[in-house]
């Protein structure tokens, strides 16, 4: 398949996922994660997850409850994107490290929640929604980039005792299907009428 860019790469991956997963989101935050994953394409541009990388995060989200709003905004935005990012592209990498990727999630969850706050005050309702759709859904949107990495070999594992473990967080489709693949799935988990399994 041939594409003019980057953008319209993951694009189509995006969309390609979320649709597979069952995942839905409003097309503003859609678009934000393929920027999202754009953006971070370029390699300079992400803080790899190391074993100072949680506490470079924790000092980050400190400086943005010290700042006022114009200048914790950044800051929140690069907590929550770091943190979706790292946490779909390099689980493995955390797991290796002996890092948390539930820290992770619930780091990036609570800085998008923060910034869907700051957002309405400053009456921006577009990004007020996007963000909190992101806080919502954050351990779903993981599942999408996790996904596109295991379909690309950028970095998640597909490895069935992780699969089952983001099943039993998230219990997605995506995840439900891997599960499938490779018999794990237990029986319960089918609708008897659709067929289908059951995500909740």
């Amino acid at each position: 398949m041939i594409v003019s860019s980057l953008t319209e790469f993951f694009q189509k991956r995006v969309s390609k996922a979320m649709k597979k997963q069952g995942i839905l989101t409003s097309q503003e935050t859609e678009y934000y994660v393929v920027n999202l994953l754009d953006y971070f394409s370029k390699a300079e541009r992400l803080h790899k997850p190391e074993q100072g990388e949680q506490e470079a995060l924790v000092i980050t989200l400190g400086k943005a409850l010290q700042s006022n709003r114009d200048e914790a905004i950044p800051l929140y935005r690069r907590v929550g994107d770091e943190s979706l990012y790292m946490s779909g592209f390099f689980s493995q990498r955390l797991k290796r490290q002996h890092l948390s990727s539930r820290y992770y999630r619930d780091l990036g969850a609570t800085a998008y929640e923060t910034l869907s706050g700051l957002m309405k005050r400053k009456r921006d309702k577009v990004f007020a929604n996007v963000f909190g759709e992101l806080a919502e859904k954050f351990d779903y949107l993981v599942e999408v980039l996790i996904a596109i990495g295991e379909q690309h070999e950028f970095s998640a594992s597909k490895d069935p005792a992780d699969i089952l473990q983001r099943w039993e967080k998230t219990q997605s489709a995506g995840s439900s299907r891997s599960l499938l693949e490779e018999g794990l799935l237990p029986l319960w988990q089918f609708d008897s009428d659709e067929g289908d399994p059951q995500t909740n």
